[in-house]
């Protein structure tokens, strides 16, 4: 938020209710006046004629922009984790550093491409693999997003795990 700047009462609507993504179901100038201009959202106005239908045919149809938007999310929490990480901040990347702060209980949120993660374990990680990293973040009350596609390549560098920190 800049000091001195206004914003609107979707900003406010959306901060208070925790939204980061909105489908707006309208004509397109209509839906993108609704989406556009809110501070830190993601908006998708669907333009394939929705006027009408039973909620699970319009849910169909919005399936694959949520799905774009649920990976673009996530390539984003992906890509704060590991810049926090190399910046010396809240965040850490690779097994090594991954199992030490899930150790310590300071993980806040750990990001997990299984396939990448298996195939770059060090074969004297101390750990028995991905499940060992899935069950500490589970004890500690960490939150585990596994991730796919654009957020799994940026994993990659960095064995398939990262995390963002409590402290």
């Amino acid at each position: 938020m800049h000091p001195g700047k206004r914003h609107s009462p979707r900003d406010r609507i959306a901060r208070e209710r925790g939204w980061d993504a909105t489908i707006v179901l309208a004509e397109p100038a209509l839906g993108a006046s609704l989406v556009g201009g809110t501070a830190g959202m993601h908006g998708v106005v669907l333009r394939h004629g929705l006027h009408s239908g039973t909620p699970h045919e319009i849910a169909g149809q919005v399936r694959s922009e949520l799905g774009e938007i649920r990976q673009r999310a996530r390539a984003e929490l992906v890509a704060t984790a590991i810049d926090a990480a190399l910046a010396g901040a809240r965040g850490a990347v690779g097994w090594h550093d991954v199992e030490t702060v899930l150790s310590e209980g300071r993980v806040h949120r750990l990001f997990v491409d299984a396939i990448g993660a298996a195939a770059s374990r060090p074969g004297d990680a101390v750990a028995s693999g991905v499940d060992h990293l899935i069950a500490a973040a589970v004890r500690t009350d960490a939150e585990v997003v596994p991730v796919t596609n654009g957020a799994a390549r940026l994993l990659a560098p960095h064995g398939g795990i990262a995390a963002v920190l409590r402290w």
